[in-house]
């Protein structure tokens, strides 16, 4: 992925965008890495904007002399490079989050974060109706994985393991709606997504996630979603898919959200009034504990910054590098699991969910970085990359984490 034009106004003026909507282009580069033919068709990839609607490509013209070659289907051959540009129309007030490829039904590929990642666990993510009003909210309370809890006479698969999410959906607007179970989702770091299944939960269960239609206004249902997941996959997050044209990330899972949850267990972050709870614990008002807190997540940051300087620069390493690079995504995602733990001051909560995802996304995007070497998948490998420079511009000046941390300095000034 090369680049982004939001919004690309040099089209031809015989093929605009309808109205309401803009033109944006995305130029990328394909490589034939494998022993076979690459198949490349431009239906496969879309982008994904903030209300989590998928945004299609769309035919245009662009005048010849600007020299911007449109991609058509075709065949790459082993070896072969080939870069050129997409076209596809968003809607003029939308916000793209995220560029994403589509090989296979049960796979979706982010190849560019364009906004903000995953939430952690715990958020309540809004889901806006076709009109941008709030339809509902999703909350994602618990995340089991692995769950041992199942029935012994129904075990998963050999090689595979369960996953029990359980979450909250909330009829916040004025029409009925409807909750589907089968709309969730769970997404790997390959880009696989796990559907539901039915998992025997043996006597006395949690209450499972139920079809319902309708869900009045102002009422609520809460319940467990259980998943049948490969063992040895990285899970990054789980979806809501209300419909084939909606991508709503509702939460940060596993190594993306930096938790490692025992069976049975609910992690602190999935509950936002218990983390509170311990954070009100370490004394009064809402900075109480904040430099105990603040001198330890200095330290974590130091740590992670001489871990990511030990493996750079990372576009000239080779495979032989692959597992000192895995052991510095799992070095920081250990990190990440402290920064979740860490007990912040009420006032910090919501900055500190955001350093454990950025420890938690410099983790996953090396793992991603050395399983490119390790397959010699060079497109994946530029994709890691940039990605993690992505994850930085968070805590640049101006990033929405740096603005978040200037706004709990004013709040709690360091001694």
């Amino acid at each position: 992925m090369n680049e982004v034009t939001d919004p690309f106004e040099t089209y031809d003026p015989g093929y605009p965008p309808e109205r309401g909507y803009r033109m944006v282009l995305v130029t990328i580069t394909l490589e034939g890495t494998g022993a076979q033919p690459f198949s490349f068709n431009p239906s496969s990839f879309t982008l994904v904007d903030d209300a989590g609607y998928l945004v299609y490509g769309v035919y245009t013209l662009i005048p010849e002399e600007l020299g911007i070659p449109l991609l058509e289907t075709q065949d790459v051959a082993p070896g072969a490079t080939v870069t050129g540009s997409l076209a596809f129309q968003a809607f003029t007030s939308a916000t793209l989050s995220a560029v994403m490829y589509w090989p296979q039904s049960d796979r979706a590929v982010t190849l560019a974060r364009l906004g903000s990642a995953p939430p952690p666990a715990g958020t309540t993510v809004p889901v806006l109706a076709n009109d941008g009003s709030e339809m509902a909210q999703i909350t994602v309370r618990d995340i089991q994985d692995p769950f041992e809890g199942y029935d012994p006479n129904s075990s998963p698969q050999r090689g595979n393991h369960y996953v029990l999410v359980t979450v909250t959906v909330e009829n916040t607007g004025v029409r009925a709606t409807r909750v589907d179970p089968n709309a969730f989702s769970l997404l790997d770091s390959e880009g696989f997504l796990t559907r539901p299944s039915s998992v025997n939960r043996g006597e006395d269960p949690p209450l499972n996630l139920e079809y319902t239609d309708p869900l009045a206004p102002g009422d609520n249902a809460t319940g467990a979603v259980a998943f049948e997941v490969l063992s040895g996959t990285t899970l990054t997050s789980a979806q809501y898919m209300p419909s084939s044209d909606r991508f709503i990330e509702v939460a940060a899972l596993g190594a993306a959200a930096g938790i490692e949850t025992p069976a049975g267990a609910t992690p602190i972050a999935a509950d936002p009034d218990a983390n509170g709870a311990a954070s009100a614990a370490t004394g009064d008002g809402d900075c109480a504990g904040s430099d105990e807190w603040s001198t330890g997540t200095v330290e974590r940051f130091t740590t992670a910054g001489g871990i990511v300087g030990g493996v750079q620069p990372l576009e000239e390493q080779t495979v032989d590098g692959a597992p000192a690079i895995r052991q510095a995504a799992a070095d920081i995602a250990a990190l990440a699991a402290e920064q979740e733990s860490s007990a912040p001051p009420p006032a910090a909560t919501e900055f500190n969910a955001m350093v454990a995802n950025y420890f938690t996304r410099l983790s996953q995007e090396l793992d991603f970085f050395a399983e490119g070497l390790e397959i010699d998948e060079v497109t994946q490998m530029v994709v890691a990359i940039a990605n993690l420079g992505l994850v930085e511009q968070s805590f640049a000046a101006g990033g929405e984490a740096n603005l978040a941390f200037e706004a709990l300095l004013e709040t709690c000034p360091l001694a």
